[in-house]
């Protein structure tokens, strides 16, 4: 009886890590989601010929702007499909 209990505990502890890495990894997803519409909004912004005080005064170019942007699109969509 002791040692079912003692795996049962084990078993709770196990699906508590799971709960909060499973927490945690959503946490992670919203934050790059929010980050994505956010370059979303600003790449319309660009594309309509607007500029804003955000693009004025950044230094990267266009190019590795957008390279930026598609590997954190990648890795939301990678999150997702996991």
């Amino acid at each position: 009886m002791y040692e079912w209990l003692e795996e049962e505990e084990t078993d709770m502890e196990a699906f508590i890590e799971n709960i909060i890495a499973l927490n945690a990894l959503n946490d992670k997803r919203d934050k790059l989601m929010a980050k994505r519409e956010t370059h979303d909004k600003t790449i319309n912004t660009l594309n309509a010929g607007k500029s804003s005080i955000k693009t004025m005064f950044s230094f990267k170019s266009k190019k590795d702007d957008i390279v930026a942007y598609e590997n954190e699109k990648s890795a939301v969509i990678l999150l997702t499909i996991n």
